[in-house]
């Protein structure tokens, strides 16, 4: 499993604007941005975990 792996709820824009902050952190090696995209996307308020929801790699 990805230790950046986060949580993503289908159709939730909060989600893919933090999946897409999450990626270019990633991508220009700023690991505490990444950890803190991890971090929200797991304590999203818009949704509870009985939502339909996919691991992102």
């Amino acid at each position: 499993m990805d230790q950046w792996a986060g949580t993503v709820v289908n159709e939730c824009a909060e989600c893919v604007r933090l999946e897409e902050v999450k990626r270019a952190a990633k991508a220009a090696g700023d690991l505490s941005k990444v950890t803190d995209c991890v971090v929200l996307l797991r304590r999203h308020p818009d949704h509870d975990e009985s939502s339909a929801t996919r691991e992102t790699p």
